[in-house]
């Protein structure tokens, strides 16, 4: 074997290790999945229940895993990735803000600072991975599943209306709890922020959210963006029976506005059943059929069709693709159905491309860096090339708190040198993996 191949072997090997944490998975493209061209936010503060409720209640199908699985929607929320791997790698859930727990375990072993860093930078590392996985989900037209606070409208609006400018359908179901329920739900999970920003989080959404239904204004200005059960906000408050919830948390009246508070306003349980009923209703509507109600979706996905036919199966999976198919030409600039998808995604922002150095073929660029998803994707954040192992094993001192160990060894010799046998055997006898 020789350094070159030995290179490349080892190559892979930290390739596999690190691309739960740094790199977004491989994407099964699919052009005849359901729900093509849907995106559904489900929006509310902490420990509103949005989890429960999209698994409960509103019967969305979705991947856990953001999976593209082609029947389902792609859920995206970091979340569930930092419950994953924070543990994996001895990192605490409990984000060290004003108040932490000199007893934790990671706290003991790193000090605060370094875990307070180790954790915000570890969140970015997650969110940076996520960010690129989304971009390579909207590539394909995939459906999406955000759960998410959304307490920004100011932020959250421009990157819904871009998605709707890539084809997409938004929907958006907004979800309330009481202050109270929402820190302490919060307190009590295994991933929690603290009370400050749980709180700041929750009065921000009361604020642009319930009191100046921020996201209803901005959809009466999209026709293709749908804010589900008649645009109303929904109390999680109520029992089926119409009764306040004991659990999570013990809801009581005086935790309610006025209008919520049964003792105030008896029709307020008949009144918040009625918004999720609608809800429901409109959900399963909406995610119904295979084809976008979208004309830009149409128009793209048709296109995204042709563009794999004429090239047997070629392009076409990634609306990017179309960039690619105006730069070869013939026959593909003189089909009117290719043309026409071509001049959505102009319309949208453009399409750049790149060139495959080895054969000099040309590509559409990569999808997280095109200018017509950037705009529907969260900023991209600076991780200073970090890993959340590597951090997990002490920061960097040139970008840590003072006195932090390097962050050299994500893997130990012994490690690598395992990982280098075990690609070798491989290559040698194959794999039953």
């Amino acid at each position: 074997m020789d350094l070159d191949e030995l290179r490349k072997l080892i190559s892979e090997a930290w390739r596999k290790n690190d691309i739960l944490l740094e790199s977004p998975d491989l994407l099964g493209e699919r052009l005849d999945g359901k729900y093509l061209f849907k995106a559904l936010f489900v929006l509310g503060p902490a420990g509103s229940g949005k989890t429960y409720l999209i698994k409960n209640r509103l019967n969305v199908p979705f991947s856990p895993k953001g999976s593209n699985t082609g029947n389902s929607f792609a859920l995206r929320n970091p979340d569930e990735t930092i419950e994953e791997k924070f543990p994996e790698v001895g990192l605490s859930m409990k984000f060290i803000n004003d108040t932490y727990d000199p007893a934790d375990t990671a706290t003991q072993m790193l000090g605060k600072e370094q875990l307070k860093y180790a954790q915000q930078m570890s969140r970015r590392v997650i969110q940076q991975g996520q960010r690129s996985h989304t971009a390579n989900l909207v590539a394909v037209g995939a459906p999406l599943l955000f759960d998410t606070t959304g307490e920004n409208v100011g932020k959250m609006t421009p990157r819904m209306n871009q998605l709707t400018q890539l084809g997409y359908d938004v929907g958006i179901f907004l979800n309330m709890v009481p202050e109270e329920a929402s820190v302490e739900r919060d307190d009590k999970r295994d991933r929690t922020v603290g009370a400050g920003i749980t709180t700041a989080i929750h009065q921000q959404y009361a604020e642009e959210v319930v009191r100046l239904k921020g996201f209803a204004d901005s959809a009466a200005g999209n026709e293709h963006v749908t804010v589900f059960g008649g645009g109303e906000v929904y109390w999680n408050v109520f029992d089926d029976d119409g009764a306040l919830l004991q659990k999570p948390t013990v809801v009581t009246p005086e935790m309610l506005p006025d209008e919520i508070n049964p003792e105030k306003n008896p029709e307020a349980p008949a009144k918040y059943k009625a918004i999720l009923d609608t809800a429901k209703g409109e959900i399963q509507s909406f995610v119904g059929g295979a084809e976008p109600n979208n004309p830009k979706g149409k128009t793209l996905l048709s296109a995204m069709k042709k563009l794999n036919d004429a090239s047997n199966g070629v392009l076409g999976r990634n609306m990017f693709d179309l960039g690619t198919a105006v730069l070869l030409g013939d026959p593909y600039i003189n089909d009117d159905v290719i043309m026409s998808g071509v001049a959505v995604l102009e319309a949208a922002g453009g399409v750049e491309l790149s060139q495959n150095m080895k054969t000099g073929e040309a590509a559409a660029a990569s999808a997280p860096d095109q200018p017509a998803v950037e705009p529907a994707l969260r900023g991209k954040k600076d991780t200073k090339k970090h890993t959340v192992r590597g951090l997990a094993r002490g920061v960097g001192s040139d970008v840590g708190p003072a006195g932090a160990k390097p962050e050299g060894g994500r893997m130990t010799e012994s490690e690598l040198a395992n990982m280098i046998a075990n690609e070798i055997f491989e290559v040698i006898y194959g794999s039953d993996s």
